[in-house]
């Protein structure tokens, strides 16, 4: 789709510029989103339609249909009309045309901001960070007490990131595991794979970190608060959006005994009570892992890394690594 718009465009340059264009005709061995066999250029504009008061509720003006159809097609819109409705398609090089609100904004920078009356804010509120954000900050405060450097990471990755390299490859889909951490959301129009999947949880990113910093002095005490994404089928979107803590600890004789204390501490600072029950995950070594609970419900893992996932990622040094959900301690 991505080359058609650009062969699009590229056409009504030239067309601009006064280039005779003609059709061509394509033929591929396999199914394309447009067919087997299609003609370029291709018009891949889809028809949007807008009420005209819900135009006029949006800018706060009172806009005359025969107004609202003359400033779209000096944008280069197509418009019909119906009753009080418009329905506009693009030109053939344009695809950013998506939602009713695409063309309230069409309308405005055609008709020129200029000619909108500033009106000042009805309500007045006061902003702040929210209850999430402000333990998030006390959170990063305890680790950096506890001797944690901060890491910032994206929260973008790959397949090879996220499942490969996590000892988490499943046959066929990759959501069949109930497990959260493989709740994976997956974008569904990728610039690259690099950046395809959005991370269902913080390890993968600190172990990329880990494996970049091979050659820094030991031991390394590193953590990350951030967000994930995670599958959520009962939400409108299908995805939840969650703050997680997660700490890695790296040197000869890491341990799990070594970072539960860390665990402990922060718990202590909480002056919250949790338990640890045995977890078997691909990703850690089998009865050096578990799950960490409070008041049955899991919040988090902690866990030694499987040798396997310390090779995918280069990691020469025994590592152990924590991870909780922020929300699950509110």
């Amino acid at each position: 789709r991505m080359v058609t718009l650009a062969i699009n465009i590229f056409a009504a340059n030239l067309a601009d510029r006064g280039a005779e264009i003609e059709a061509l005709v394509l033929n591929y061995a396999d199914q394309t989103d447009f067919g087997m066999r299609y003609q370029t250029p291709y018009d891949l504009s889809e028809a949007v339609s807008v009420d005209l008061g819900e135009l006029n509720r949006v800018l706060g003006e009172s806009v005359a249909l025969p107004e609202a159809v003359s400033v779209l097609e000096a944008y280069g819109l197509n418009v019909t009309t119906a009753d009080e409705k418009l329905t506009v398609c693009a030109a053939p090089y344009r695809d950013d045309l998506m939602h009713a609100i695409d063309l309230i904004e069409d309308f405005a920078i055609s008709r020129g901001y200029h000619s909108f009356t500033p009106a000042m804010p009805a309500t007045f509120t006061v902003g702040g960070l929210s209850q999430i954000e402000q333990f998030s900050d006390a959170m990063r405060l305890a680790m950096v007490g506890f001797g944690f450097e901060e890491v910032v990471s994206n929260i973008l990755g790959s397949a090879e990131d996220f499942i490969e390299k996590m000892s988490l490859g499943f046959s066929g889909d990759v959501n069949q595991s109930p497990r959260p951490e493989t709740q994976i959301v997956a974008i569904e129009n990728p610039m690259t794979e690099r950046f395809s999947l959005l991370r269902s949880w913080l390890t993968p990113s600190l172990l990329r970190v880990e494996g970049a910093s091979s050659k820094a002095f030991y031991p390394h005490r590193i953590f990350e608060a951030g967000e994930v994404a995670q599958l959520a089928p009962e939400r409108d979107d299908h995805t939840v959006t969650l703050i997680h803590l997660a700490a890695l600890v790296a040197h000869p004789s890491a341990n799990f005994s070594e970072l539960h204390t860390v665990l402990e501490s922060l718990f202590a600072r909480l002056a919250m009570q949790y338990t640890l029950e045995p977890l078997t995950h691909a990703s850690f070594i089998d009865g050096r892992s578990g799950k960490i609970k409070i008041e049955n419900q899991e919040i988090g893992l902690i866990g030694e890394i499987h040798p396997k996932v310390l090779d995918a990622w280069q990691i020469g040094m025994p590592t152990v690594v924590f991870e909780i959900s922020l929300e699950g301690l509110l």
